[in-house]
């Protein structure tokens, strides 16, 4: 719920995380005979409503989501990920804890790594990870030179490459060992592949104030 909200810090950066999570879900969740189950009636519903939603609130945004509609999301994203990811496949003993807790990062990658990388510098900055501020990873790839449609454009990217690996993912686990291993390489690359960006910004600005002194 916190990671989705606090992703809500450029135009339509939420809507297509929470898009492409919802995607994902569907799209694990229909083999498992939900079609007649009122969840996936939510679930694309949802779905519709933050698609004609992100026509609007995609950069340059004409209507913004804001701390209700970011908090609902994620408390709404939590739960049916915990159904339909976290506990999938575990009355068959079909998934090992290790393959569910796969298909939930893989997921939610994008939202995780954002919070994951805000956290650390605001802590190695002796700053507390609940404060606010203008250094997310959007925020760090607008100081690199990205415009906010290139940045919504490069999240939109992130979150199609999660649904296609989370559709591949749910079609080898659990007899691919070698496969979730690829997919936590490639988590921890674009993991870092931010934090270093990030890192070099943080750096950047210590430096401009040392200089200032």
């Amino acid at each position: 719920m916190n990671s989705i909200n606090m992703l809500d810090n450029m135009d339509g950066i939420t809507t297509i995380a929470s898009i492409s999570i919802i995607v994902s879900m569907i799209g694990i969740s229909i083999p498992f005979e939900i079609v007649n189950n009122v969840d996936i009636f939510m679930l694309i519903i949802t779905l519709g409503a933050l698609g004609g939603f992100f026509v609007y609130n995609f950069p340059p945004a004409k209507m913004f989501m804001g701390d209700t509609g970011s908090q609902f999301l994620g408390m709404f994203l939590a739960y049916f990920s915990i159904k339909y990811l976290w506990n999938s496949n575990i009355q068959t003993d079909d998934y090992s804890i290790f393959s569910n807790l796969t298909l939930v990062v893989t997921v939610f990658a994008v939202p995780m790594i954002d919070t994951a990388v805000v956290t650390i510098n605001r802590i190695l900055r002796g700053q507390s990870p609940m404060v606010g501020g203008k250094d997310h990873t959007t925020h760090h790839l607008v100081y690199k030179g990205f415009t906010e449609k290139q940045v919504a454009l490069t999240f939109m990217t992130l979150g199609m490459m999660s649904v296609i690996i989370s559709f591949v993912l749910k079609k080898y686990i659990p007899s691919q060992s070698l496969f979730i291993i690829v997919i936590w390489l490639f988590l921890l690359f674009i993991f870092i592949l931010f934090l270093s960006l990030s890192r070099k910004h943080e750096n950047l600005i210590k430096q401009t104030k040392k200089n200032d002194n």
